[in-house]
Parts: C-alpha cells; sequence; structure tokens
C-alpha cells in the first residue's frame, strides 16, 4: 500500500488521540469497589473496555499501516499524480469546479472527517470514479466519469496549481486561443 505523507501525519495524530483517550477511559474507572470473584461489573465497566479494546485493535491496524506501507511523497511532475496536492480548476458542460485536493490510493483512517471538520484539503481516491478521472492527467486534458446511476460527467482542466515541497506552488493555465 502507499501512503501520502499527510496520511503518515494524519495516521500519527489518531494513534495519538487513540492513546490519550484510552489512557483517560481506564483513568475513569471507578476503583472504589474492586472488581473480584462474585462481584458484577456496571454496563459501564463493559463499554469501556469494549472501548478500549477497538481503540487497542485501530492502534495496532495503525501500526501495520505505518510499518508496511511506501510513503510517497508530492511528485513534481505536470499531471495529476498519486500524491498529488493541487487546486485544480475543472470546467464541466454547465459549471466550473474548483477542488483543493491530494490524489490518494486508498483512505486508511480519519482523512474524510478531518476534511469535514476544516474544509482545506479533500482526499480523493485514485479508485473514486473523480480520482480515477484526474489521474495522469494535466491541463487542458478533457475527461469524462459516471457520476451516479447513468449520469456521465464531462469536464476539462482549466486550471493547476500544484503545491511543491520546498518551493512553493507552480501554477499551470490553459492557453487561450485567440
Amino acid at each position: 500500500m502507499k501512503i501520502t505523507v499527510h496520511q503518515q501525519k494524519l495516521l500519527l495524530i489518531e494513534k495519538e488521540t487513540l492513546s490519550l483517550m484510552k489512557d483517560d477511559l481506564r483513568d475513569s474507572r471507578s476503583y472504589e469497589k474492586p472488581l473480584g470473584f462474585g462481584t458484577n461489573p456496571s454496563s459501564s465497566d463493559y463499554g469501556m473496555a469494549y472501548s478500549i479494546i477497538r481503540s487497542n485493535n485501530r492502534i495496532e491496524q495503525i501500526n501495520r499501516i505505518l510499518a508496511t506501507s511506501e510513503i510517497i511523497e508530492n511528485p513534481n511532475t505536470r499531471t495529476i499524480q498519486l500524491g498529488s496536492v493541487a487546486d485544480v480548476m475543472v470546467k464541466y458542460s454547465d459549471d466550473v469546479e474548483f477542488y483543493h485536493l491530494e490524489l490518494i490510493e486508498q483512505k486508511v483512517g480519519i482523512e474524510s472527517s478531518v476534511a469535514d471538520s476544516f474544509g482545506d484539503l479533500i482526499y480523493v481516491s485514485q479508485e473514486s470514479h473523480l480520482g480515477a478521472a484526474l489521474l495522469n492527467k494535466e491541463i487542458g486534458e478533457k475527461f469524462e466519469f459516471n457520476m451516479t446511476g447513468d449520469i456521465k460527467a464531462k469536464g476539462q482542466i482549466v486550471s493547476l496549481t500544484f503545491e511543491r515541497n520546498g518551493i512553493g506552488k507552480t501554477r499551470l493555465r490553459m492557453k487561450r486561443d485567440k
């Protein structure tokens, strides 16, 4: 599996958050009545234990992803590639859409909730209809993809601005016809 640097950071943040939450749950358990033979734990004890087990399982999953994944950098190309972070302006037949996106192989964690919460960068999987349509495209190229049902969206990339590590942004625009 390939993950981007942003995804790696999100996974590390999620892992730290889960660890802190797990510690808080353990600390909040009432120790006034220790569990022993013949005592009945409360339903909140079961809920707490279940939350801790889920947190442990997710932390193990994150550790596996981080240990086995290839970390990909934002490529320095003129086309939208896996790992590209770009502002993409797309002209559809009846509309113009602006996307601030990162093209990823697949979602591995909290990418959607981060995008929903902060509204900054959206993570588009190369397996999604839009991601597959944008992959390897450059300025001026036309594409189409299936939306819901039989509806096809046809578009053309009219502006691309790539975020480049260490050098800032590179902006590409279509030449206007004279």
